[in-house]
């Protein structure tokens, strides 16, 4: 008994000190231009300028299963007036290649912090399906002289999908042609890795065999 306690103990204290989650990607078209740049910030990009409200989507396809844990986008402005100008972000179910039912719709909450990413930690429960093609969509009533961006990601074909349009009304239009989209990264609710699972698991095991 003795030493299975202080192998299971041994077990638990390399758990503690090694990570014990890993990053689950749902969708990332992020490209590493620098040592610290997840896309270039003086790259290509999509104004998101417009009157009286003005927007894109994207479509992407789902690599993992989980809920959303946090969103990152290339959002950039030439200056700090873009900062809670009243950009919007969701997430929508895809209807045949055209938006469906929002699974999420943000309350004007998006900034711009300059050349680093706009990271976004949901409010509530976004849950995307490995396989499931989804849409995401950033909009707002724009400041012209704050020149607000949304940065290309990786413009790999690979990366490429369907685009919407936002023009100054409430309804998306959808076409279905592909082109580079704005850079963004989705990640899910992190899960405990499969070596912490198996050693784990091995100490239940061990602690079983014992008591018989």
């Amino acid at each position: 008994m003795k030493s299975c306690f202080v192998v299971c103990a041994g077990a638990c204290a390399a758990l503690l000190a090694a990570p014990a989650f890993a990053e689950i990607v749902a969708f990332s078209n992020f490209v590493q231009s620098g040592p610290s740049a997840p896309y270039d910030p003086f790259g290509d990009s999509i104004t998101l300028s417009g009157s009286p409200r003005w927007g894109i989507g994207y479509r992407f396809t789902s690599l993992e299963s989980g809920a959303v844990d946090f969103i990152d986008i290339g959002l950039f402005a030439g200056s700090a007036s873009a900062a809670g100008s009243g950009f919007s972000w969701s997430i929508h179910a895809d209807d045949a290649r055209s938006l469906g039912t929002a699974l999420v719709t943000s309350a004007d909450s998006l900034v711009f912090p300059g050349l680093t990413p706009a990271r976004i930690v949901p409010d509530s429960t976004i849950s995307l399906v490995a396989g499931g093609s989804y849409w995401i969509t950033v909009s707002g009533e724009v400041n012209p002289d704050s020149s607000p961006v949304w940065l290309w990601g990786d413009t790999d074909p690979a990366y490429q999908d369907a685009f919407a349009l936002l023009l100054g009304g409430t309804e998306w239009l959808a076409i279905d042609s592909p082109v580079p989209q704005g850079a963004y990264k989705i990640v899910l609710v992190p899960a405990p890795g499969a070596a912490s699972l198996l050693m784990l698991g091995g100490c239940a095991m061990s602690r079983r065999s014992r008591r018989r």
